[in-house]
């Protein structure tokens, strides 16, 4: 069976999401699209990761090939909750769709600096 979302968009892939710690940081992959279904998901593994004790997280988005402003959000939420904490986020930047949403919402400066 196809997705209605694979049919329309060649590139789509299910989510996914790979944590691999790496001594003390965490690299966190999310693969596919972070929308209003999967960001729960982001949220969930980043929040067991801050609750873990992990001081530095880097959220690669290389792979992510679509993300919704309930996605944005979610990432802007973890920088915001990271900063208030004392612990690291580094966001990597996605393909050039993904880093588009970030522009047009005016968050690049600020999960990019």
């Amino acid at each position: 069976m196809i997705h209605a979302a694979q049919s329309a968009n060649p590139d789509w892939r299910p989510f996914s999401c790979e944590v691999t710690p790496d001594r003390d940081v965490v690299r966190v992959e999310p693969a596919g699209e972070i929308d209003m279904a999967t960001a729960p998901k982001i949220e969930a593994v980043l929040a067991e990761l801050r609750d873990s004790g992990f001081q530095q997280v880097v959220l690669d988005l290389k792979d992510v090939t679509f993300i919704d402003s309930s996605g944005m959000r979610a990432v802007v939420k973890a920088l915001s909750e990271a900063g208030a904490d004392g612990r690291t986020l580094t966001v990597l930047p996605g393909p050039p769709q993904v880093q588009r949403g970030f522009d047009v919402a005016g968050l690049a400066p600020l999960v990019f600096p």
